[in-house]
Parts: C-alpha cells; sequence; structure tokens
C-alpha cells in the first residue's frame, strides 16, 4: 500500500489520546466503611464487567476512528489497476465550457496515468482528482500522439488519429472559426479578419478598459501616435464563439532617435539633413563609436564605403551611402519590384523611372535582399542584423537625396518597427463532423472497466471514521 500524502502519517500518535485519557482518569480506589453487610448485595459483579467492557470498546471505536481519519487523509493507494487516459488539450474550445468535467463524470472511478497533447504525463491520479490537475494546465497545437491502451478524451476540435481504445467526446455542433492577422503600415496598426467570417464587432483595451471600438468590419487601422509607449494593448474580435483566437496583444516600443553620422569624404550632408532630419549628428572617430550610442537608433551613414561589421551585431538600424562614385560601368539597372518595399511605399515602374538607375556604381559583397541590382551582382539592398536590426547599402553616391525612392527608404526603415505582436497561434477550422465520422466516438459513461474500485479510499475512510464514533457514541449513552 503507498499514500499519496504520506506527510500526515505524522499525527499517527494522535491515536493514543483516548487510551491516554482512560488512563489518566483511573483512579486507585479508596476503601469505604460500611454499617451493614447487607449492603455488599449493591456490589454486583456483573455490572463492573460490562461497566468494563463497555469502557474498552468505546475506547477502541475512539481509537480506530482517529486512525481511520488519519489513514484517509494520507490518501491510501491499495494497487488497483491504473488506466491509460490520453486528455486532449488543444486551443479549440480548451478551456471553454464545461465539456472536459462533464466527460470526466463519464470515467469509472479508479486511478489513471494522463498523457496530454504537449508531451506531458502524470501518473496514478484519482479520477476524482483530474478536473482540479488540468483546470490551470496550458493548451498545446502539438500533434496529437495515438495509444492503444488508453482512452482519449477530446472535444474533437483538432484531427484526432485512429486507433485509441475508446474516444470520449461531448455532444455539440459544429463551430465556424475565424482569425486575424496584424500589419504595420506607416503609423498605423492594421488587423485584418481572416477566416469564415465577413465582419465583426472589435475592441481595443488597456489593462480591462475599453479605449477603442469598430462595427461591422473586415479589418481595422489603429494609430499608433495615439498610443503609449511600452505599454500593452488587447484587440478582441466577435466573429465567432471559438474564443482562443479572438483576441492578440500588442504594444508598442520607446520611438527611435535618428543620428546621422558622417564618414571621411562626406559630401553633401546637407542634404541627408533635410531629408532625414536627423535629431543629432557626430562624426565617425573609431568602430567604439557604435557600442557607445546607448538605446537602438536609426543611423544614417553618409560616407562610408564599407558596411561596418559590428552594426550586424547591434539593434541599430542603419543606411549606408558612399564617400565616391565607382568608376564600374553597368550595362543596366534591375529593380527588384516584388520587395515589399516597392508595394508597400508605392514606388512601382512608372514613365516617371521611381528609382535610381546610376551608371557607375559597385557590386556588394556578400547576401543581400536586392532592391537594386545589375547584371553583375546587387548594388542595393537590406540585410538583417542577428539582433533582428535592418541593414541597409547602396554602391553609388545618391545624385538627388529628394528622390522618392529615398524618401521610401526613409519611411522603410526608419519608422517606428518595434511594435511587438503577440498574436495567438492560428487553430484552424473545427473538425468535430470528420472526427465524428472517420475516428468515431462515444457520449456516454464507460461501463465494464477492469481493476476498478467503486469509491475514493479517502471518502471511505472518512466513512469508517464516522461509523467508529457513532458505535462509541451509542456505547457511552445505552450501556
Amino acid at each position: 500500500m503507498i499514500f499519496e500524502s504520506p506527510t500526515i502519517l505524522w499525527a499517527l500518535p494522535l491515536a493514543l489520546l483516548p487510551t491516554l485519557i482512560h488512563l489518566m482518569g483511573k483512579r486507585p480506589r479508596k476503601p469505604k466503611p460500611i454499617p451493614s453487610l447487607m449492603w455488599l448485595n449493591t456490589f454486583k459483579t456483573s455490572e463492573r464487567r460490562r461497566q468494563k467492557l463497555r469502557d474498552l470498546i468505546v475506547l477502541a471505536m475512539r481509537t480506530l476512528a482517529i486512525l481511520s481519519v488519519i489513514f484517509a487523509l494520507g490518501r491510501p493507494n491499495f494497487g488497483v489497476q491504473v488506466q491509460e487516459l490520453v486528455i486532449d488539450n488543444h486551443p479549440g474550445l480548451w478551456q471553454q465550457g464545461a465539456w472536459l468535467e462533464e466527460l470526466l463524470e463519464k470515467l469509472p472511478a479508479g486511478n489513471y496515468n494522463i498523457t496530454t497533447r504537449d508531451g506531458a504525463h502524470f501518473e496514478n491520479i484519482a479520477q476524482s482528482n483530474i478536473a482540479a490537475l488540468m483546470e490551470q494546465w496550458p493548451s498545446s497545437s502539438m500533434p496529437l500522439k495515438m495509444d492503444s491502451a488508453a482512452v482519449l478524451m477530446t472535444a474533437a476540435y483538432g484531427p484526432i488519429p485512429l486507433g485509441f481504445k475508446d474516444v470520449l467526446a461531448p455532444e455539440r455542433d459544429s463551430l465556424s472559426n475565424a482569425w486575424m492577422l496584424g500589419s504595420i503600415e506607416g503609423k498605423m496598426a492594421r488587423v485584418q479578419l481572416l477566416g469564415g467570417a465577413t465582419s465583426t464587432n472589435w475592441y481595443l483595451e488597456q489593462r480591462g478598459q475599453r479605449l477603442m471600438e469598430w462595427q461591422d468590419l473586415d479589418e481595422i487601422s489603429i494609430p499608433l501616435e495615439g498610443l503609449l509607449p511600452d505599454s500593452l494593448y488587447t484587440l478582441r474580435m466577435e466573429a465567432d464563439s471559438v474564443v482562443a483566437d479572438n483576441a492578440l496583444s500588442f504594444s508598442v516600443g520607446t520611438t527611435r532617435e535618428t543620428w546621422l553620422v558622417s564618414g571621411r569624404g562626406a559630401g553633401n550632408v546637407k542634404d541627408f539633413v533635410r531629408v532625414f532630419a536627423p535629431d543629432s549628428m557626430l562624426p565617425y572617430t573609431t568602430n567604439d563609436l557604435w557600442s557607445n550610442l546607448g538605446e537602438p537608433k536609426n543611423l544614417v551613414l553618409v560616407g562610408f564605403d564599407f558596411l561596418p561589421e559590428v552594426l550586424e551585431e547591434l539593434a541599430h538600424n542603419a543606411l549606408v551611402f558612399p564617400s565616391n562614385s565607382s568608376e564600374n560601368t553597368l550595362t543596366s539597372v534591375l529593380p527588384q519590384l516584388e520587395h515589399p518595399l516597392y508595394s508597400e511605399q508605392f514606388i512601382a515602374p512608372s514613365l516617371r523611372n521611381d528609382w535610381p538607375s546610376p551608371k557607375k556604381s559597385t557590386v556588394l559583397k556578400g547576401t543581400w535582399d536586392a532592391l537594386l541590382a545589375s547584371p553583375e551582382g546587387t548594388i542595393a539592398g537590406f540585410v538583417s542584423g542577428t539582433s533582428g536590426a535592418i541593414l541597409y547599402q547602396q554602391g553609388f553616391v545618391p545624385q538627388e537625396v529628394e528622390h522618392p525612392y529615398y524618401k521610401a527608404l526613409h519611411q522603410w526603415i526608419m519608422r517606428d518597427r518595434n511594435v511587438n505582436w503577440d498574436i495567438p497561434a492560428l487553430i484552424g477550422p473545427d473538425y468535430y463532423l470528420q472526427n465524428k465520422r472517420a475516428v468515431g466516438f462515444q457520449t456516454q459513461a464507460i461501463t465494464g472497466a477492469k481493476g476498478i474500485v467503486l469509491q475514493d479510499p479517502m471518502q471511505i475512510g472518512l466513512l469508517l471514521a464516522l461509523v467508529f464514533a457513532l458505535i462509541a457514541l451509542i456505547f457511552v449513552k445505552i450501556f
């Protein structure tokens, strides 16, 4: 026999209390003078024996009552056969409604080894304790593993593999589901409604307080300028009854400063100041400059024929422009129009020539996300640093800094890209009807399982304690 709460067994010496009290209540008998021998008939030996037997029975019942309570609180396990149970904690409907509690009531009383979708394993858990164990357990979208020896308990939202011993599922209707996608466009946060719904109501909240709301829209735009930096906001929608993916959270980081760094031989710095409007200006001295800038910044590097390698490890965004034009003659310039810069910043092919066409440029070394290319290689493009920073470099000197291409670069890399999204994982459509047809499951109680006990041992122990206490009371009052 194994106790699930063995620490309570330290209270076993309390079972000696009735014996100690009984012994302390005994007093030595004193001789009493009697005037006549006729009174000896009142002291019958049989009555004294009956009283002694009653005291022993009451003492035993009190001791057994205390022992029963202690053993019950210790939660004894008498080694009954443990059943295997898989609980499907798929995000769809996991912490929504009382389906899990209702299914648990359909299980026979006994002990279970529990496995969840995310691989968590709990051994020898009483049927009456499973609901409390799973109450705060998080959901998981990991694939469900089949166990032919286990009973599966599921809301049947996600796909169910074949082969489980039994499948318990609630009787319900199939549900439609929609989800959200967030993006940044300039100074607006755009959130789209995807899935089966065409429109819904939206609510923007902060710390439970509603700030804005929209009705019957399939997408909304939230102005970032009106939001507090480094504060968490929650956006909710009412497109469907599957609430697991009906809310997302996001925060807007503190606005970055723009610094212009001029290298040796930097030419038209004033033009760059007019276009990029930096908060500060400073000359380039050594590479120690970058690590001394403090908080992440937007950098405009003018007069740099190279990309400082240290920037690939820091969080600064950077635009790098050379000091002198190359002598390399280009046969043609090929804009990579599939890049989001062109579509999002409205620089599309047209007769107005919406991209620079330099005749001379160096070819960038390394791997780049090209914006401008030539048959010789990339001449302007992006690269992402290890910290997530965006670095841009081009191999030719801008002839006109106010060109729309550079204004688009300013909006693309210098905008506040530090919006952190916390979008719930896509849980997809409801597979309830497909599971019902392909797998099949029952909604009634499981009966006839082997190795099942009728009651919880703790309840049995407390019931025995009550019985022993009542017997002791009866002997005290009646006999």
